[in-house]
């Protein structure tokens, strides 16, 4: 079973520092916020590229127009 996570106030503010905590604790996936994937697509590809962590999801109304998808592509539509 693979699990997924959302961000959570104790996660690390970086991004990168964020995706390899999410890994250390043993998630699989990030349902990231909107915002924070339209404000960062370079970091977090460089993240889902370091980490195995993928973006499985985007929460949030910045999220219209967005795809993402488990090939570690995130791009604007």
């Amino acid at each position: 079973m693979k699990l997924a996570t959302q961000n959570q106030s104790f996660f690390p503010e970086g991004i990168i520092e964020k995706f390899h905590y999410i890994k250390k604790l043993g998630f699989d996936a990030f349902e990231i916020d909107g915002k924070l994937l339209v404000d960062h697509k370079e970091e977090i590809k460089n993240a889902i590229d370091e980490t195995g962590v993928v973006v499985n999801a985007a929460c949030g109304d910045m999220t219209a127009g967005l795809v993402i998808s488990q090939k570690r592509n995130v791009k604007m539509v």
